[in-house]
């Protein structure tokens, strides 16, 4: 029996899908009016972009759209991660303490969007090995982009985190935890 690597990447694709869908159900009949409601509802469907474009550009026969499915798929990124430190200060009541960071955080989230479809410097291309595997090559602003990301990620963990601290509220501690 051969191995199907692009069989199991599918079923995961799929199931990533299917368990977002799910997700985005259950939150969404709980408040459909909640800005965490929102933030949630837009973060999967980011993810599923990110997920599912990445996947696009790894099809065997797709060589010639690699290319744009991965940049659609890298550029939506820092946005994800903008929307998840959103999430996670709006989950926390610390939105509006922040709001300048957040309005800023929301500007670059739009420019990385547009340097990264529209020019090179974050993906300068992109090739297939001999087994079929893409391989990025990396544009001179690359680590700008993952910059991005790693602060937004660490803003998140801060955000919930300090709440953490703070708190007194067990069972917000343990929303926290989750």
């Amino acid at each position: 029996m051969v191995f199907d690597s692009l069989l199991l990447t599918r079923a995961i694709v799929a199931f990533i899908n299917v368990l977002g869908l799910s997700l985005i159900f259950l939150v969404y009949s709980t408040d459909p009016k909640a800005k965490l409601t929102k933030y949630f509802t837009v973060m999967t469907v980011l993810m599923f972009i990110w997920v599912d474009f990445a996947y696009l550009a790894r099809i065997p026969g797709q060589a010639d759209m690699a290319l744009l499915w991965i940049k659609i798929a890298w550029s939506i990124s820092p946005f994800l991660f903008i929307l998840i430190y959103y999430f996670a200060s709006s989950f926390t009541g610390q939105e509006k303490k922040y709001k300048y960071l957040n309005e800023l955080l929301f500007v670059f989230g739009f420019i990385f969007i547009l340097i990264t479809l529209f020019t090179s410097t974050i993906i300068k291309d992109i090739m297939f090995d001999e087994g079929g595997v893409l391989r990025v090559i990396y544009g001179e602003m690359v680590f700008l982009f993952f910059g991005a990301v790693f602060i937004c990620s660490i803003l998140s963990f801060l955000s919930l985190i300090s709440k953490y601290i703070k708190t007194n509220d067990l069972t917000l501690k343990r929303k926290i935890k989750y």
